[in-house]
C-alpha cells in the first residue's frame, strides 16, 4: 500500500508491522505541521472513518490511498459549516415530525424518524470532534457542553420507541429536541460571529 498526504508519498510494503510504523511516522508529520485528517481518499470513495483503524483493517484490498489533510482553521470550517447548514434543514423537519407524532404516525413518519436519529448521531459525533480541537473559541465550548445532554435525549427517544409511545415522541421532539437544537445552533452562530470560519463554501 501506498498512502499520499500532501506532496509526500510513504510506501508501507506488505505487513500490517510496517503500515503501523508508517502510521506513526504519519502521526508526527501532522503534529510537526500542525494539520488535521480531513479525510481518506480510496479509489473515488471518501472515507471519513478514523483513518488509522480504516487502514489496517483494509490493508489488504488498498493500493493506494490519498490522506486529505487540512489546517486547524479549515478543518473548524468542515465541523461548522457542514454541522450548521444540516440543522438550517432539519430544525423544520423536527417540528413537522413532532406534530405528526401527535395525530397519529404513519409509515412515512417512523421512516423520517429513523433518518432524524441518524442525524441526530450524526450531530453528537460533530460535537465529539469539535471537543477534540479544543481551541478555545467562545462558540466551541458553547455547543459540546451540551453534548451529555443531547446524548442522553437520543436515547430517551429510542425508549419511546420501544414502547411505541407516539405522544411522548411528539413531547420530547417538541419541548426537548427542538430548544436543544436551536441552542447548538446559536453555538454555531456565535463561532461564525467570530469570523473563525467563512460562511461561504467554494
Amino acid at each position: 500500500m501506498q498512502i499520499q498526504i500532501a506532496n509526500s508519498v510513504w510506501d508501507c510494503g506488505d505487513s500490517t508491522s510496517k503500515l503501523i510504523e508508517v502510521l506513526s511516522s504519519i502521526e508526527f508529520f501532522l503534529q510537526e505541521n500542525e494539520l488535521y485528517v480531513s479525510h481518506l481518499l480510496v479509489e473515488e470513495d471518501e472515507v471519513f472513518e478514523n483513518y488509522k483503524e480504516y487502514l489496517i483493517n483494509h490493508e489488504s484490498n488498498i493500493q493506494t490511498v490519498t490522506i486529505v489533510v487540512v489546517t486547524l482553521a479549515e478543518l473548524i470550517n468542515q465541523l461548522v459549516i457542514s454541522t450548521s447548514s444540516y440543522l438550517d434543514r432539519v430544525l423544520p423537519e423536527v417540528q413537522l415530525l413532532s406534530n405528526q407524532f401527535y395525530q397519529g404516525a404513519s409509515s412515512e413518519t417512523w421512516s423520517k424518524f429513523a433518518q432524524l436519529i441518524d442525524g441526530l448521531q450524526w450531530i453528537s459525533q460533530m460535537l465529539f470532534s469539535i471537543d477534540q480541537i479544543n481551541h478555545g473559541l467562545k462558540g466551541l465550548t458553547f455547543v459540546t457542553k451540551e453534548r451529555p445532554e443531547f446524548e442522553t435525549l437520543i436515547r430517551n427517544m429510542q425508549d419511546a420507541v420501544v414502547n411505541t409511545d407516539t405522544i411522548l415522541l411528539g413531547d420530547v421532539l417538541q419541548f426537548e429536541i427542538i430548544p436543544m437544537l436551536t441552542t447548538i445552533h446559536e453555538g454555531f452562530k456565535l463561532i461564525m460571529e467570530q469570523k473563525v470560519v467563512s460562511t461561504h463554501v467554494n
